[in-house]
């Protein structure tokens, strides 16, 4: 009976793991991720982390993705010691075209590229040899150009695919310049 059961088990989940095997996943799917990074404002260089969500088309041969996403990071000097306030929230809205450039079965070498448009709000406290100097509300757009890279595990039969991107750069007016390491994954539909 104990050796019924197990063949039972075993056919049970082969045969479930093949069914999900031959399951096929249309071209889009939804992208979400996060990271930590620094941006720059007048000068002034804040850490923080990031989030982003958005939708993602293959449009060649699952090598080439166009991913419209919205994005929002909290940037804060409160993990420097003895330094001035600074705060702000960035929302970004971006246009990234990828492409894998080196790809072996599973995983791929990739490239980002892609235009953005940035509002960021906050406040920057200026201190002048220790002492308070007053501040300034940080409230300003800015649009400009972004470019990563990074590596891609996408498994075939997985409703899943995952990103590490440790190097991107947005630059754009106003003086804007972000720098981060993400990690994404991808969630395909049918």
């Amino acid at each position: 009976m104990k050796k019924l059961l197990i063949v039972g088990s075993l056919f049970y989940f082969f045969s479930i793991s093949q069914s999900f095997a031959q399951e096929k996943f249309s071209k889009n799917c939804i992208k979400l991720g996060g990271g930590v990074g620094y941006n720059e404002v007048k000068g002034i260089a804040i850490s923080g982390s990031m989030f982003f969500a958005g939708l993602q088309k293959t449009i060649y041969k699952e090598r080439i993705r166009f991913n419209p996403n919205f994005g929002v990071g909290f940037f804060s000097s409160k993990v420097l010691y003895d330094a001035p306030r600074r705060h702000h929230t960035s929302f970004n809205m971006n246009t990234v075209l990828s492409g894998d450039i080196l790809k072996y079965k599973a995983f791929s070498l990739l490239i980002n590229t892609g235009i953005f448009l940035n509002y960021r709000n906050g406040y920057i406290e200026h201190c002048i040899c220790g002492g308070y100097n007053g501040g300034e509300k940080i409230n300003d757009f800015s649009f400009g150009g972004n470019l990563g890279t990074g590596i891609r595990v996408n498994p075939k039969n997985t409703r899943l695919a995952f990103e590490f991107l440790p190097i991107n750069l947005n630059v754009g007016t106003n003086n804007f310049t972000e720098v981060s390491m993400r990690i994404g994954v991808d969630y395909k539909l049918k």
